[in-house]
């Protein structure tokens, strides 16, 4: 395995600033975040499960409900703050389990603490590693990212960057192969002459 280094990382963040839509979108969850950090109140969940499923495409079908999932767990805030990977399997675990929305909804509660699962990233680091992966649970998911940043000697990026180059990779690597269904704005700009040198770019 040749290991993505500090210049992917930053081929990755150059790409980011490029797609004001994704940019945006984060923007928008981060201040609503900042200003309604608890999870107490029901009008600011049930907005910020919109926000995060919306902008995020977390696949939520009924966000009310939820929502009263979310408020019902009593300790959410101070696990959550503690960086405690159970607050994403709490969160995951309504009638269905939703792992990427959960992990979404935590990242943005404290990024430094938990990565986002997304079907892109996963693709990322099984194509880095030459080999398959299957996540039963965010928790497994946790074990295997951070053993894989360690690895790389990346343990120092936030995982904040690391998401946006696992997710770009993956999305590339889709994209290399013709992929119709990528995000349409990260496709127009790999499609672009300077955009498709920063994709590039993320190959190891």
């Amino acid at each position: 395995m040749t290991p993505p280094g500090l210049r992917n990382i930053k081929a990755a963040k150059q790409l980011y600033e490029r797609l004001g839509g994704w940019k945006l979108a984060n923007e928008v969850i981060a201040s609503y975040l900042q200003d309604h950090p608890d999870n107490m109140k029901e009008y600011s969940v049930v907005t910020k499960v919109v926000l995060v499923n919306s902008l995020y495409f977390a696949g939520i079908r009924e966000p009310l409900r939820m929502a009263r999932h979310i408020l019902a767990l009593h300790r959410l805030d101070a696990q959550l703050m503690a960086g405690e990977v159970e607050a994403v399997e709490l969160i995951a675990k309504d009638d269905h389990y939703y792992i990427s929305f959960a992990s979404k909804y935590a990242h943005f509660h404290n990024k430094t603490a938990f990565p986002i699962f997304d079907s892109f990233a996963v693709a990322a680091m099984a194509q880095l590693q030459k080999r398959g992966f299957s996540f039963p649970s965010y928790t497994k998911f946790f074990e295997a990212i951070k053993a894989f940043r360690d690895q790389v000697g990346l343990a120092s990026v936030p995982w904040e960057d690391l998401d946006k180059y696992l997710w770009l990779y993956g999305q590339k690597k889709a994209l290399d192969k013709e992929n119709r269904t990528i995000n349409k704005e990260v496709s127009a700009l790999y499609n672009s002459l300077r955009g498709h040198t920063l994709f590039e770019a993320l190959e190891p």
